[in-house]
């Protein structure tokens, strides 16, 4: 079995020549098509015959997903929030023209505010509107690829914290429809997901 190929998004930021964390947003555009190449380029190894897409907002445990369970799945793992359906279709695209299967992995976090709470304290600093976004728009692509894209295997994670520590369990689905529905009843707009970050304990 293979190492997985990781192409982190953020860890592109730190490429960027001048790069500060205080103002990490400045080189959100930059870093990602940094990470777009490095995409491509890694698509034209023919020894690895799958894609793994990751989805889901800001410091939701993508990440620490990928750290944690996917470093050894011999795959080509995009760690992003897929908050574009424009994006997931460029990406599919392109890995469907080399012949990879692609998968989707989806990480939502079971308490918005918590992981907003993460998010606040990070090194590098992002608006608050990029959490807000990220968090709406990653499920709604969510919805739109198993609307649209039946045929890619998706898969979903929550992330919660339990003694100090982030967990992340998967949830298992008796059949595509339960799935389907499922995703359907967690889509939030901005302004739910701004209320949501509001209520602080």
């Amino acid at each position: 079995m293979m190492h997985s190929i990781i192409v982190e998004v953020d860890a592109y930021k730190k490429k960027i020549h001048g790069y500060d964390p205080q103002k990490a947003s400045r080189y959100h555009i930059k870093s990602g098509k940094l990470a777009d190449e490095a995409f491509k380029q890694a698509l034209k190894d023919p020894k690895y015959k799958k894609v793994i897409l990751m989805c889901g907002g800001s410091a939701s445990g993508k990440s620490e997903l990928v750290s944690s369970a996917l470093m050894q799945k011999s795959a080509i793992v995009y760690d992003g929030t897929l908050s574009s359906v424009e994006g997931a279709k460029v990406k599919i695209r392109n890995s469907e023209k080399r012949k990879k299967k692609v998968y989707v992995y989806a990480v939502f976090p079971k308490d918005i505010a918590e992981s907003f709470r993460a998010f606040l304290v990070r090194d590098r600093v992002v608006p608050v509107k990029v959490f807000i976004e990220t968090h709406s728009s990653s499920r709604e692509t969510l919805l739109w690829l198993l609307e649209q894209r039946i045929d890619i295997p998706v898969k979903i994670y929550e992330s919660f914290v339990s003694k100090n520590k982030l967990q992340i369990k998967e949830f298992i689905f008796k059949s595509q429809l339960k799935l389907k529905h499922f995703v359907k009843n967690i889509q939030l707009s901005e302004e739910e997901v701004e209320k949501l970050i509001q209520i602080q304990p």
